[in-house]
């Protein structure tokens, strides 16, 4: 497993727990009206150690000098994994311009709060787009040479 690989499982992993924790707390402050043992425990500390600590070991490894750090086909990788998300971005911003023009109309205002909220959600889930388009293209494999003969 590469650097990208690597990098790729670590991001997906921190957003899901962040997700995760994320839902719990709104659950706990907005539909259960009560304070979130989360907030002012040991857990607001503990998690990022963790993180840490996962993301030490898994970049400690040093590659091994025969191995290629980064090649043709990890370059093509990234780019096809950005322009997805580029794409992703668009549509996103498109569908919440669309949302908000149905929600409140032409004249209608929108707090500025809630276009910090909505940019924030674009980005989280663009970046979510691009470590699974990479961990996806790395699955396939690369290209397999036949012998025709």
């Amino acid at each position: 497993m590469n650097k990208t690989q690597k990098a790729a499982w670590f991001n997906l992993v921190t957003f899901v727990l962040f997700l995760a924790i994320a839902t719990y707390v709104v659950i706990e402050r907005v539909v259960m009206a009560r304070k979130a043992w989360l907030l002012g425990s040991v857990w607001i500390w503990l998690i990022p150690l963790l993180m840490g600590i996962t993301l030490f070991i898994l970049f400690r490894k040093k590659q091994s000098q025969l191995e290629v750090c980064l090649d043709e086909r990890d370059k093509l990788i990234k780019k096809r994994a950005l322009v997805t998300a580029y794409f992703t971005i668009w549509i996103l911003l498109i569908a919440a311009f669309i949302i908000c023009w149905l929600v409140v109309g032409r004249e209608g205002s929108i707090p500025i709060i809630a276009l910090g909220l909505m940019l924030y959600f674009v980005f989280l889930i663009s970046s979510l787009v691009y470590q699974v388009t990479t961990l996806v293209q790395y699955g396939w494999g690369g290209i397999k040479e036949t012998n025709h003969e």
